[in-house]
């Protein structure tokens, strides 16, 4: 067997298996090991799953357990708290806090009222000033009291 050949199996694009044997006059095998030759495993690139976002925009407490729940099955949930009072957004905060924490993950504020809860397998990277979107009020300077 050439060098080239050794190559390509080594690469595994030879033989898919080669078993050889030296055998003495007889027709037994000289010694008991045998050479075993097989092709290399191949892993497509695009074999990993497709990540999911959920977006979420509640209009009462009780759609929390949704999130949650896409949280727990390892999905990220983009959540617009806009529609909701400060009282009950800021619940829903809470309770999306505790269940990032509870799955390791991560919880980034993008925006007025409009977050990322992330779990442990995603990568969050960068920064977003999310206090500079805050309205102004132009008469007295005073910011508006949104989460």
């Amino acid at each position: 067997m050439g060098v080239f050949q050794k190559v390509m199996n080594f690469i595994g694009f030879g033989d898919e298996e080669e078993v050889e044997r030296d055998e003495t006059e007889s027709g037994e095998p000289e010694s008991a090991t045998e050479t075993r030759r097989t092709r290399g495993t191949v892993v497509s690139i695009h074999a990993q799953k497709t990540s999911k976002m959920t977006l979420c925009e509640p209009q009462h407490l009780d759609d929390v357990t949704d999130m949650v729940e896409q949280l727990r099955a390892r999905r990220s949930v983009i959540v617009n708290l806009q529609c909701l009072t400060e009282a009950s957004a800021q619940r829903v905060v809470d309770v999306m806090h505790g269940a990032v924490c509870a799955f390791n993950g991560k919880m980034v504020k993008i925006g007025v009222g409009i977050y990322m809860c992330a779990p442990d397998n995603y990568e969050v990277t960068g920064t977003i000033d999310a206090d500079r979107f805050v309205e102004k009020d132009t008469k007295d300077g005073a910011t508006e009291g949104r989460i």
